[in-house]
């Protein structure tokens, strides 16, 4: 699936050489003996948008395009158990604890608001936020991915 980010990983590891804190420098400077802060080549190779999303949009993305990763996995077959869904996305990755985990997420959430939620965003950002058909039909019938 094409995705936003690529292009800019790209370019910071590949054409800036900022492949993170331990080449030195990512997205962050790491100054000896001082906080972290923003490399301030990114205003200068990446212009913010007029329109700025609100932070807790965006926590809402992060934490929806995992999700829809993990309920992909389940879908094709790559994981045949939401508790290991769940218990991989905390413990593997740091998925948000207090989620529960991507797919108790969803459950809480509830599929059919979830998946209207993700066709919001798949408007607005395109169509990593599109939901698989296992999760709109399990939205169409009132279902749980967790027992």
């Amino acid at each position: 699936r094409p995705n936003p980010a690529t292009s800019v990983l790209a370019f910071m590891v590949l054409d800036s050489e900022r492949s993170g804190k331990v080449g030195g420098g990512g997205f962050y400077d790491y100054p000896e003996d001082q906080h972290k802060r923003l490399w301030r080549g990114l205003g200068q190779h990446f212009e913010p948008l007029e329109q700025q999303p609100i932070v807790a949009e965006l926590a809402q993305r992060f934490l929806f395009t995992q999700a829809l990763e993990a309920v992909r996995c389940i879908e094709e077959g790559v994981l045949v158990a939401s508790d290991d869904a769940d218990l991989a996305a905390v413990l593997g990755w740091g998925f948000a604890p207090y989620t529960g985990g991507p797919l108790s997420l969803i459950d809480r959430i509830g599929a059919a608001e979830f998946v209207r939620r993700c066709d919001r965003f798949a408007a607005q950002l395109g169509e990593r936020f599109e939901a698989p058909q296992m999760l709109r039909d399990l939205a169409a019938a009132g279902g749980r991915l967790r027992a």
